[in-house]
């Protein structure tokens, strides 16, 4: 074939491609340039129909079915979001009422031995899917950050033993999360570093507070004070006992005043220093997460030395 025949074939296809998209937008391949958008009665009904034609299966063609059913002009969905839609709202064994005082019991239990793993928090308790399990958390830990902020009790006031027991553990999750935040901070600053949140993780609203100073030791151990005054049943001190200490969790000296070019940070048994000159030194180690984040303080000091090399080399 000549190279004249090759080019009108291949112009004849790409004609052929650019009508095929003009008349069904939402039918060739996964969508690249879907948005955030919230889902309509029109489109889970579309939803339903094509999950019960693929059986719950092959999500790519659920997708492809749901956006053929729509119109132009509304965003095309991805298989992703059909699956997340499915499982987490329309699924007829998913249960999407308020979780129950049992059910909070038994994830707080859970909670303890295997942390933020939802998935296996959900899989204890019946018809709940990590994404239910994962807000509810999330939404009961920022609702405590708030009022940790604000010094109010108002909206927290536990009714019974079990339920203080239950505020006092989220409070403790809360100053864990403080410190991992503060940590995070200083590294990035004694690393020049801009992207502290996604070296810290977790949740965006709380690292925005903990880097504004909402949350603070000090507001964490005042809270928990106006939480054991404020309540009007009597309390077991043994299950008590073990959150006795965040009554005194201040630091002798305030992260606002540590030099960005210095900081020392001296927690009950463990400190870390930050030298001139970006040298990362290990005093003493008493939790097993701090390794990993002198690995990777180390790990950026590497590659700050190594692009400096290359533009000295240039």
């Amino acid at each position: 074939m000549s190279r004249l025949t090759v080019n009108l074939v291949f112009q004849a296809l790409i004609l052929i491609l650019i009508l095929m998209k003009h008349q069904f937008p939402h039918s060739i391949g996964e969508p690249t340039n879907y948005l955030r958008y919230i889902w309509n009665k029109t489109e889970d009904r579309a939803l339903r129909a094509a999950v019960r034609r693929f059986k719950g299966e092959q999500w790519t063609l659920v997708a492809d079915s749901v956006n053929r059913r729509l119109s132009s002009t509304v965003p095309p969905k991805t298989s992703k979001q059909c699956r997340e839609r499915w499982v987490n709202q329309l699924c007829p064994t998913v249960n999407l009422g308020p979780l129950t005082k049992e059910e909070i019991a038994k994830a707080f239990e859970v909670h303890r031995k295997a942390g933020n793993r939802w998935a296996h928090i959900a899989s204890e308790l019946v018809r709940r899917t990590d994404n239910i399990v994962k807000n509810w958390f999330l939404c009961k830990l920022r609702k405590l950050a708030r009022c940790v902020k604000k010094g109010t009790v108002a909206l927290m006031l536990p009714g019974d033993g079990t339920e203080l027991v239950q505020e006092l553990y989220m409070v403790e999750y809360l100053h864990k999360y403080y410190l991992s935040a503060e940590r995070h901070k200083n590294i990035a600053r004694s690393l020049n570093s801009q992207n502290r949140r996604r070296k810290n993780g977790g949740d965006r609203y709380i690292n925005r507070m903990v880097e504004k100073g909402d949350i603070t030791a000090t507001k964490l151990s005042e809270f928990v004070k106006l939480l054991l005054e404020s309540i009007s049943f009597e309390v077991d001190q043994n299950s008590i006992q073990k959150y006795e200490y965040l009554l005194d969790i201040a630091p002798s000296r305030s992260y606002s005043e540590l030099d960005s070019s210095n900081p020392n940070i001296d927690l009950k048994s463990e400190t870390i220093i930050f030298s001139t000159g970006n040298i990362l030194s290990l005093i003493h180690i008493s939790e097993p997460t701090r390794q990993a984040e002198i690995s990777y303080a180390v790990f950026c000091l590497k590659k700050k030395k190594k692009k400096k090399k290359k533009q000295k080399k240039k």
